[in-house]
């Protein structure tokens, strides 16, 4: 609701969304410290309140995929997809559900400098992980 409402240019009752969001993340994680789900949902809370920046490291990258026909390499974090930023490894997997018969822009940053990839229908074959700029690892 929050992304909606930020969409809307309704800053005010996204920021509120988002911030219900963190505090429904950290009950659930003060019981159960293990929810990928909650993880996630706190990670992304906080990268949207502005209070963390997270990232999207690629991990790996299957022989003959599309990735791998581009150069991307292991370490490589991915900042945009279709236009749109990439603050979590769960939300470039429904990106790329989304977009069939489509050719759209990857930005990914490699060693400090921004490289710019056309992704063609299909799968990138990438392996990814979320993680803070504070070098914390979230599932």
């Amino acid at each position: 609701m929050g992304d909606l409402l930020a969409k809307m240019d309704r800053a005010g009752e996204a920021g509120d969304n988002y911030r219900r969001a963190l505090q429904a993340a950290e009950s659930v994680l003060a019981t159960d410290g293990a929810n990928a789900p909650a993880r996630q949902l706190r990670l992304s809370s906080l990268v949207k309140l502005g209070l963390d920046e997270a990232e999207v490291v690629i991990l790996g990258v299957a022989p003959g995929s599309q990735a791998q026909q581009f150069g991307v390499s292991r370490g490589d974090v991915i900042l945009r997809y279709a236009g749109e930023r990439v603050v979590n490894a769960d939300k470039l997997a429904s990106l790329i559900a989304s977009t069939k018969g489509a050719r759209i822009e990857l930005d990914i940053r490699r060693d400090g400098r921004p490289l710019r990839f056309i992704v063609k229908e299909g799968g990138l074959g990438m392996q990814c992980e979320d993680r803070s700029t504070t070098g914390q690892r979230s599932p």
